[in-house]
């Protein structure tokens, strides 16, 4: 198992959402806080947390939020 930051990868069915502006990485944010109210486990990833899980990463993104587990 792979850890970046505080979150633990493995074999999984979760997804990353991926962002290209910062008004989108900021919404997100946003959403992500919600949804953790709610229980749904979302973080909020860098662009370099990001690059280190799929190092073959399409420029243009600058972060993304991980959903460990699928919704």
């Amino acid at each position: 198992m792979e850890e970046v930051g505080n979150i633990h990868f493995g074999r999984g069915t979760g997804s990353i959402h991926l962002y290209r502006t910062e008004e989108e990485a900021q919404n997100a944010k946003r959403s992500n806080d919600r949804r953790r109210a709610e229980g749904i486990e979302a973080q909020y990833l860098s662009l370099d947390e990001i690059a280190a899980m799929e190092p073959n990463l399409a420029p243009g993104y600058i972060g993304g939020t991980i959903f460990p587990v699928a919704l």
